[in-house]
């Protein structure tokens, strides 16, 4: 097959819900240190809570050490919504250009290019170039570096492409590619 013909090429955009999706696993399956993080936390509330409340027992101990990790997690898991709902709430600032904002894909056989349609220009980045793709049931994580990401909606590529696109990228990036 020729270097320049397409091998998939698709249209894809990103609504709150994907964002949502985007920043949770950014911060909880990308990040090893949070889940340290978390439990670093949770560890110093759990000592605080049992030296104030006079608390003993390894049972009680690690039941309040429970409580205050989950705890911390969801203090997070607000955050995050916050952030999400700031973004896309009546005080954002346009949130449909930046969200609603179409990417056209186009995967050749050696790179693929992205581009959209509120910025000028086209962005071409080799698969050798790439830092890691993450798949999961909803999306494709496209990480073209450690700080760098684009989000894929799988609805959005046709349904036949998605698994010799998978398989394709696969093949592409071997122990960069990771499924969820």
């Amino acid at each position: 097959m020729d270097q320049n013909s397409p091998k998939f090429h698709f249209t894809t955009t990103m609504e709150k819900e994907d964002y949502k999706h985007y920043l949770n696993f950014i911060t909880f399956r990308k990040s090893k240190t949070t889940w340290l993080s978390l439990t670093v936390i949770g560890t110093i509330l759990c000592f605080f809570l049992c030296s104030i409340l006079s608390l003993s027992g390894l049972g009680t101990i690690a039941s309040v050490w429970l409580f205050s990790v989950l705890l911390s997690t969801s203090f997070l898991l607000l955050k995050i919504n916050r952030q999400v709902n700031s973004l896309f709430g009546v005080d954002s600032i346009k949130p449909e250009k930046a969200f609603k904002a179409e990417q056209t894909v186009t995967i050749y056989e050696t790179y693929l290019t992205a581009s959209n349609r509120t910025k000028e220009g086209k962005t071409s980045v080799s698969y050798e170039d790439f830092n890691n793709i993450y798949e999961s049931n909803q999306y494709l994580f496209f990480y073209f570096s450690p700080g760098l990401a684009s989000l894929i909606r799988k609805k959005d590529i046709p349904q036949e492409q998605i698994i010799p696109l998978t398989q394709f990228l696969q093949e592409k990036l071997s122990k960069r590619y990771h499924n969820i």
